[in-house]
């Protein structure tokens, strides 16, 4: 039981310094942090991209969470089938960071 243990614990912790990673490597969704690139697309929603936690932190770079945040969103911008996000704030939280973006479909 203490070696499950001491395992479980092990993982936890390494587990706790990746970021989140992009789902598709030939994930081609852009980020842009003015309009005129988005002249002519489709607006789809709001998306709000998260990494880090209470305990993860500890283990975690605030680069690696800046990341993660944005892989977080460009995975949801791709699910639901847009291409490009239209920056708009950033939040960095003693534990976690998080973006908010507009996602489109542009051709």
């Amino acid at each position: 039981m203490q070696k499950q243990l001491l395992g479980f614990f092990a993982a936890t912790l390494l587990g706790g310094c990746a970021s989140i990673a992009l789902e598709n490597p030939d994930n081609a969704v852009q980020v842009v942090y003015d309009r005129q690139p988005l002249v002519g697309c489709e607006p789809k929603t709001t998306l709000v991209g998260s990494a880090g936690n209470w305990f993860r932190y500890w283990f975690t770079s605030n680069r690696d969470l800046g990341y993660g945040a944005f892989n977080d969103l460009r995975n949801q911008a791709a699910a639901i089938g847009a291409n490009r996000l239209l920056y708009v704030e950033r939040y960095e939280f003693t534990t976690s960071v998080t973006v908010i973006a507009k996602a489109y479909a542009c051709p």
